[in-house]
């Protein structure tokens, strides 16, 4: 008989939960880049209590566990990595979640409404995980696709870039007229 023995490495584990999670970070960021903008511009084609209004409900809850993991995380790897977060990365994580739920609960006066596009300094998130996810391409030996991650990050940029001015372009306009 032969026997079969799986061993569980729980930092590989713990880090292959980390890539993930910063896989989910990646596509929230790029969703909120793509839809934040047109929700500015054209809110009516976007009901109240759709599919993007119940997605804005839900993601707090997201940005909430990401706050709680990070601190985790560097709980974990050190008082050093702890401190470090907690000066740096920590503050910024509350001050977003807190205007999500301020936005979440309709205290922004209709006239304040372009404040939503704060949620895009979550792009800095996005940078942060593409470098987690490069590290990972790095120690594999793919530099090429680190190459092409890079280059494909630089474009992604300009074109949420000029995807913002457009939509922020047609926010005002839309407000000029009224």
């Amino acid at each position: 008989t032969m026997n079969l023995t799986i061993v569980f490495n729980p930092k590989e584990l713990l880090r292959f939960g980390r890539l993930t999670w910063d896989f989910l970070t990646i596509v929230l960021v790029a969703f909120d880049a793509l839809v934040l903008p047109i929700l500015l511009a054209w809110p009516e084609r976007f009901p109240e209590n759709g599919p993007v209004d119940d997605f804005y409900k839900v993601t707090p809850v997201f940005w909430v566990i990401d706050i709680l993991m990070n601190f985790a995380m560097a709980s974990l790897s050190g008082r050093k990595k702890l401190l470090m977060y907690a000066c740096s990365w920590f503050w910024f994580d509350v001050w977003l979640v807190l205007l999500d739920f301020v936005l979440l609960l309709q205290m922004v006066p209709e006239t304040l409404k372009a404040l939503t596009l704060l949620r895009l300094f979550r792009f800095a998130k996005f940078k942060h995980a593409m470098v987690a996810l490069e590290s990972l391409l790095e120690s594999r030996g793919l530099i090429r696709a680190v190459h092409i991650s890079t280059i494909l990050q630089c474009v992604i940029f300009i074109l949420i870039v000029n995807h913002v001015l457009a939509c922020v372009t047609v926010y005002v306009g839309r407000r000029e007229q009224a």
